[in-house]
């Protein structure tokens, strides 16, 4: 009775949580974004645009979130633009990253670069006239790297344009980390006795 009366106060008190993080039809906006002094365009515009919602296609991005969520996440609406040209070289941007005061803690340093290329290429798409969506993607024409941001969303390069990649970053945006490489964190719920 004292037992029962124990675990049902602790079912009151943990928190409540979801299995799926997130519901509902969430669009995302692409931005097809290249440096002044990179002429390369890894894909097409039409190319993004088929790849992340290609009508009937099971092979795009929102069918697989479609999928993998039996449908109570979405992506439909999403949009691309065509490829904008900034109009700072790849080293001008990289400047004003290592001058940039938000960029400069020991945790954000070292994403500068990309952090600084999101945002100018997230504003100069609103500034072309394209209407963005709050959940980003911007793509850009050179380096090597695929990261997520809270405030800037997703950034790929042209060597990892592909759907794993861009689909773990995108689940980055839902508080899902990578738990299974965070082996200092000890895991501990009222009915284990020890620790996994």
């Amino acid at each position: 009775m004292i037992v029962d009366l124990l675990v049902l106060a602790v079912l009151l008190t943990a928190p409540v949580t979801k299995a799926i993080p997130r519901r509902g039809n969430e669009p995302w906006s692409l931005i097809l974004c290249k440096f002044r002094d990179y002429d390369y365009e890894p894909r097409t515009s039409e190319w993004f645009s088929e790849w992340i919602s290609g009508g009937n296609n099971p092979d795009t991005i929102e069918s697989y979130f479609s999928s993998v969520s039996n449908a109570i996440y979405t992506i439909k609406g999403s949009n691309v633009t065509r490829w904008i040209r900034l109009p700072w070289r790849r080293r001008e941007v990289l400047r004003m990253a290592m001058l940039d005061p938000r960029l400069q803690s020991v945790r954000e340093r070292p994403f500068a670069m990309f952090d600084k290329t999101k945002q100018l290429c997230i504003s100069f798409a609103e500034q072309s006239g394209f209407v963005l969506h709050k959940k980003k993607i911007t793509i850009i024409n050179t380096e090597n790297t695929a990261v997520f941001g809270k405030d800037t969303g997703v950034l790929l390069t042209p060597k990892l344009i592909f759907s794993s990649v861009l689909t773990h970053e995108m689940i980055h945006s839902m508080n899902v980390g990578h738990s299974y490489s965070d082996r200092k964190t000890r895991v501990r719920t009222p009915f284990m006795s020890k620790e996994l």
